[in-house]
């Protein structure tokens, strides 16, 4: 049997096309209007103290959990959220205090907002922005990519990449640094202070091999004016023997292979 034909009048004359084809049109047209739908909401750990937080998959699941000191089991699981893996989710930490944090699984964006005497690494990749505004006293574990980070009206927030090269937005802040280090041995290799920056905003791009550069321009909604790339001050010399603030490696990192039915880490 033939397919029925479609037939539709346009200023270019008669179109036609087989139903079959005019199906396969409305269904990506569907799924056209599906891809655009409202993004999933933001994913909020909120006013957190003292714990170890893990954002991770976990049985292809997207588990941000507190895990219990002493207890790698899935008894030792604080779950506060677990979510389907079909749309990577931004995450935002808001109001944490002396807690560490490990994104260990890739996220859309990463927040870090008004958290204080923070350990944050970053290891499973951004594929947005990562954003740290108001925190202090807390120190960033650069270990994978991302397109920026931006530091703005931080205190004493101290960041350290391990990977190749990263790009850095500051605005405002005191006492803030950006360190390079060694990705095998965890040493620091050297630390740029990061000036007081109340009236612009500077970019800041430091790679292993060709150091720190920056490029500034005025803080002025839609009339950014660059200025000319310079070099910063030379870096400070960091001891051979200074430890970094980091552990070797977040709690349970074994749950890469976690089994919840077998038990096994």
């Amino acid at each position: 049997m033939e397919n029925e034909v479609f037939e539709m009048e346009t200023e270019y004359g008669t179109v036609k096309a087989e139903y079959h084809i005019v199906d396969r049109i409305k269904a990506a047209a569907e799924e056209a209007k599906r891809d655009l739908d409202t993004p999933p909401p933001v994913l909020v750990v909120e006013k957190q103290h003292h714990k170890t937080l893990i954002v991770n998959i976990i049985d292809d699941r997207l588990v941000i959990y507190h895990q219990i000191p002493d207890n790698v089991t899935s008894d030792g699981l604080e779950k506060l959220y677990d979510e389907a893996t079909n749309k990577f989710r931004a995450v935002l930490f808001l109001y944490c205090t002396n807690c560490r944090i490990f994104v260990m699984s890739k996220v859309l964006k990463l927040m870090l907002m008004q958290c204080k005497e923070c350990q944050v690494s970053i290891r499973g990749g951004v594929i947005g922005l990562v954003e740290i505004f108001k925190c202090m006293g807390s120190n960033i574990d650069v270990r994978s990519g991302f397109p920026l980070l931006t530091l703005e009206l931080c205190s004493n927030v101290h960041i350290y990449q391990r990977n190749v090269e990263s790009v850095y937005g500051v605005i405002g802040g005191l006492e803030c640094t950006i360190n390079s280090v060694d990705p095998t041995s965890g040493q620091r290799l050297n630390r740029y202070p990061v000036e007081d920056l109340f009236g612009s905003r500077r970019f800041y791009h430091l790679s292993h091999d060709g150091g720190m550069r920056w490029i500034e321009e005025p803080y002025i909604l839609n009339n950014v004016v660059p200025h000319l790339i310079a070099l910063p001050p030379e870096p400070e010399q960091a001891s051979a023997e200074q430890e970094l603030p980091f552990g070797t490696t977040p709690p349970n990192i074994g749950f890469f292979s976690y089994q919840f039915g077998s038990h096994k880490i």
